[in-house]
């Protein structure tokens, strides 16, 4: 509790420095979207990792970047021990999972499942999804962090519609990062404040609809309770500093909110993770503590992947991705 004070204190003073407080009103969502453009992580990458590490020169990135293999297949060898990957799976169609993601389960319930094909397969510009496996809201090397997604975007579209939807999910890595940095207010405060330069950005080309996806719980991921035996109260710190990250976006997208023609709404995603692993009978899963992914466990297959909360160690199966797209779906319902 003392860190989350903490942090709250040096967040609450970052804002101020941004000059985000402001009066005004909130724009109320009246028509449908006529796009949907997704930045993000492994959590909204619907093919993108794969196109970057199948060709990584093409995105500047050489042999000293150490990227990791285009495609995971059984055995799952180039799995680390924690059931982490470094790059798709062949199962689900080159998804950082076993299936479609929420990204692609909502567009679809809205009708423009096209605009969230992977953007860097240059299959035409009806796709905006930009999102990459292992970006960062900030900046680390080697990645195609968000202000490189921004400028994929800009480079391709000059403008912005008032009609579509900016999704922004990010900190995930972020706060994995600050787990592990000596400045961990440095690595999340950095992240935040590129959220917002991304958010400014493209309002000031006309975009006014987001919506925002707080860090589940990194703490409840079986990749870092599996580290937490190693290194007693690594989770508890993750869960910290995933709280602290949560709170720092919450506040950056209330104050948005009171400047006028834009609308930020947050997907609660920790939430549903905490409602998921309290209360998994009421969403249809069975196991909530162990990945489904058997790398170690001739035929390598998994059984019954839809009652799994985590297809790996860190990343959610399709039958979850499912239950987030109806999450997201209502918070964007929500007049």
């Amino acid at each position: 509790m003392v860190l989350i004070k903490y942090f709250r204190t040096i967040f609450m003073l970052f804002l101020f420095s941004l000059g985000i407080f402001a009066t005004g009103e909130s724009v109320a969502r009246q028509k449908p979207y006529d796009s949907i453009v997704v930045f993000g992580t492994s959590l909204s990458d619907t093919g993108n990792a794969f196109v970057i590490l199948s060709d990584p020169s093409r995105f500047g990135f050489d042999e000293n970047c150490g990227l990791g293999t285009a495609i995971n297949v059984p055995p799952y060898d180039k799995l680390d021990d924690l059931f982490i990957p470094d790059g798709s799976y062949a199962k689900g169609g080159h998804h950082v999972s076993n299936g479609a993601t929420w990204i692609e389960e909502m567009a679809r319930s809205k009708g423009l499942a096209g605009s969230v094909r992977p953007a860097l397969r240059n299959d035409g510009l009806k796709a905006r999804n930009y999102a990459v496996g292992g970006a960062r809201a900030g900046y680390l090397a080697c990645r195609f962090n968000l202000s490189d997604q921004l400028d994929a975007y800009l480079m391709d579209f000059s403008t912005a519609s008032a009609d579509t939807l900016f999704v922004v999910e990010f900190g995930a890595n972020d706060v994995q990062d600050a787990l592990m940095s000596p400045f961990p207010s440095v690595v999340i405060g950095g992240a935040i404040s590129q959220i917002y330069n991304t958010i400014e950005e493209l309002s000031s080309r006309g975009a006014s609809q987001f919506l925002l996806m707080n860090v589940p719980d990194i703490g409840q991921t079986p990749a870092v309770k599996v580290l937490d035996y190693r290194f007693p109260g690594l989770a508890g710190a993750a869960t910290d500093l995933t709280n602290a990250f949560n709170f720092a976006l919450q506040n950056l997208q209330e104050n948005l909110n009171l400047l006028p023609n834009i609308d930020v709404r947050i997907f609660d995603a920790y939430a549903l993770l905490n409602k998921i692993i309290t209360n998994p009978d009421d969403y249809g899963i069975e196991v909530t503590d162990v990945p489904c992914i058997k790398p170690n466990d001739p035929p390598y297959k998994c059984k019954k992947p839809d009652s799994y909360l985590f297809w790996d160690g860190i990343h959610p199966t399709k039958a979850v991705h499912k239950i987030m797209a109806h999450e997201a779906a209502d918070v964007l319902s929500t007049p």
